[in-house]
């Protein structure tokens, strides 16, 4: 086989060696059970190493496409358990002979959709990620060297995505919280500090290929806590580049839709048609979501607009997010509290001292991109008016404050520069106007005039004492009702929620 590999239009005779070759090989592979099917992996496997038959690949993929279509459907997963045995026992090999291990893995992968994967779906994962890791900390000095190190990370990225793809989605959450328990448990700002750059970055890029393999269809199974938090905690590391693949992330699982792709860029539209976004009927169960952990999500996205190192790409990013969860979770309650966000956001832009001229007219231009796109997508279009009055003040006095100018990349050539900039008030969003335009929408607006920056540090306050906020509070009296509600012979009573009840519960 390996010596007529390259004679594809050969005839397929049988007295042809090759042809009776495969044949007898199929025939083999074929009749292998569980015990025995090792018996043929392993000598294929050594084949390839004392030939050098693995750069290039192209029999060793043959070979291993020939085992996945004649292998027993229940034992095709024992063919990727025994390439990442052999990915381990490479390890320090040339990363051009690993890189097409994990390519011949990936091609056994996408044969192998909808069979068994195996029992150990984590340990795959566990093994992909652990030479993801030794590939970064034992990085080559080499330039060379470092960028067929590159191509090999990029493919077990690809693979682990391709794998993920094969999972049900329930189990894709569990992946992507196990990819996120591989970053540091951050207590310190010493301890970000230390985090490998390189390795934060691949481990992103995985979470966000196993991302887009999952199919949302309740932000609350999208999002656990144990998941979203820890997500949210590394969208404000001091890498702009990093901060934007957490929101990409954000966007594949908060756009049920096909929406984000629209939202990439920011603009104020006289006509959101002309964006030719799907405005789906918004799930009222989503309202417990943002209950729960709307406070979390706001609080990040105020964090992140106050960093100095946020580049275009970061504001566009943060924008598609903010729309995201209008579009997704755009209830009446909701709604008031990204107008009070957005209003927040405008007065964090007017009283900083500390941020670029820059940044500031990119904040104050998305606000009034992200109040427009609220007033022409949701129930509140008397505030379309006031929004056009606004735009167009600017337009006339005041453009560096619209996305034209505050978006161009050629006026970010040098955002180091500091200095106060004016700010009248004609051209910013007043919230006695809005609450009265939202008040001839039938809308209740007391909460409009609650600080909303005031709430946030109430709630996120560090006090020592191990206070939850309000929306964590939630969280754990919902969590603890529903489980105790869930067993018909248990009585429903109140019990103070310390770690031993916890453990209890669980």
């Amino acid at each position: 086989m390996q010596e007529q590999s390259g004679d594809d239009d050969s005839p397929g005779e049988d007295d042809n060696p090759a042809h009776l070759a495969e044949a007898v090989f199929r025939d083999l592979v074929c009749r292998a059970s569980y015990r025995n099917i090792m018996n043929v992996l392993s000598p294929v496997l050594v084949h390839l190493d004392n030939h050098n038959l693995w750069v290039p690949n192209d029999f060793a993929v043959r070979v291993f496409k020939i085992i996945m279509f004649s292998v027993q459907s229940q034992h095709a997963y024992v063919a990727v358990l025994k390439l990442l045995d052999h990915l381990d026992a490479h390890t320090k090999a040339d990363p051009r002979i690993k890189t097409c291990i994990v390519s011949v893995l990936y091609e056994v992968i996408l044969i192998s959709a909808g069979n068994s994967t195996g029992p150990s779906v984590l340990e795959v994962f566990n093994k992909l990620l652990r030479h993801l890791r030794i590939s970064i900390d034992k990085k080559s000095t080499d330039e060379n060297q470092r960028q067929e190190e590159i191509k090999f990370e990029e493919a077990v990225v690809n693979t682990i995505g391709e794998f993920a793809n094969n999972l049900p989605d329930y189990q894709k959450i569990e992946v992507m919280m196990f990819i996120l328990g591989k970053f540091p448990h951050f207590t310190t700002d010493d301890e970000i500090g230390k985090l490998d750059k390189q390795l934060a970055v691949n481990l992103l890029k995985t979470l966000l290929k196993v991302a887009t393999k999952y199919k949302t269809v309740s932000l609350s199974q999208a999002f656990p806590p144990e998941f979203l938090h820890p997500l949210l905690r590394i969208s404000c590391i001091d890498d702009p580049g990093m901060r934007t693949i957490v929101q990409k992330i954000l966007h594949t699982l908060l756009d049920r839709n096909g929406n984000a792709s629209k939202l990439q860029n920011i603009t104020i539209p006289k006509d959101i048609a002309s964006l030719h976004l799907s405005l789906a009927t918004n799930p009222r169960q989503e309202l417990l979501f943002m209950k729960k952990s709307g406070m979390q999500l706001y609080s990040h996205i105020l964090e992140n607009l106050q960093l100095e190192s946020n580049h275009i790409e970061n504001f566009e990013s943060i924008y598609c997010t903010m729309c995201l969860i209008c579009l997704e979770v755009g209830q009446d309650e909701v709604l008031i509290e990204l107008i009070r966000l957005a209003l927040d956001i405008q007065q964090m832009a007017m009283n900083s001292s500390t941020l670029p001229m820059t940044h500031v007219c990119a904040i104050h231009s998305l606000v009034a991109a992200f109040l427009n796109f609220i007033a022409q997508t949701t129930s509140v279009s008397s505030l379309c008016p006031y929004v056009q009055q606004v735009v167009e003040v600017r337009e006339k006095e005041a453009p560096h404050l619209l996305p034209d100018f505050a978006f161009n990349h050629s006026n970010w050539s040098d955002n180091s520069s500091m200095g106060e900039l004016e700010v009248r008030d004609e051209w910013v969003f007043q919230q006695e106007t809005i609450a009265e335009c939202l008040r001839n929408c039938g809308i209740d607006v007391t909460r409009l005039s609650t600080p909303f920056t005031a709430q946030l540090i109430a709630n996120t306050d560090d006090t020592g004492d191990g206070d939850l906020s309000v929306s964590e509070m939630g969280s754990v009296n919902i969590e603890f009702e529903h489980n105790v509600d869930s067993s018909p012979k248990t009585a429903r009573k109140t019990e103070e929620i310390t770690v031993d009840s916890l453990k209890r519960m669980l």
